[in-house]
């Protein structure tokens, strides 16, 4: 009995384009291409209020000791204060030149690299083991939430 080995992302996105006609083939692009910028513009702006909550924090005399909790309130932030002390340490564990690359390429199966994916590994503190894991992700399009598993292994 010979086993079949597991397709690539590459490969399964090929057999996928196969069965669609040139002008569906031309739209699926034309949306993968807009998602793709709406994902990197948000990951930016999740850095940039990052940037905004650490000056926050650091002028806590001019905005006040509950000013992150007041701003995760009044802005309704999904995942609320929690969210926006982790966006806070995205910045410190990160530039923005690194999040914008990384955010610019697509994964070997053409989802992008999310801001999920830079949360999951602010976990890890060796730089060395951050990049291989970012290898990993790229070439087997790995999910944030598959990341944290093979990180939690």
């Amino acid at each position: 009995m010979s086993r079949k080995s597991a397709k690539s992302p590459q490969e399964l996105r090929w057999e996928l384009s196969l069965d669609m006609l040139p002008a569906t083939q031309e739209l699926a692009k034309e949306i993968e291409q807009k998602l793709r910028h709406a994902e990197l513009v948000s990951t930016l702006a999740n850095y940039d209020i990052g940037k905004r909550i650490a000056e926050a924090v650091q002028r806590e005399g001019d905005f006040g000791a509950r000013a992150i909790e007041q701003i995760a309130r009044f802005v309704a932030i999904p995942g609320g204060t929690r969210r926006l002390y982790e966006l806070r340490q995205l910045v410190k564990m990160f530039t923005r030149h690194f999040v914008k690359d990384q955010a610019s390429r697509t994964l070997d199966n053409g989802r992008p690299f999310s801001l999920d994916h830079f949360l999951v590994l602010m976990t890890v503190r060796s730089k060395r083991e951050q990049e291989r894991l970012i290898e990993k992700v790229r070439r087997e399009g790995l999910t944030a939430r598959q990341l944290q598993r093979e990180i939690g292994e």
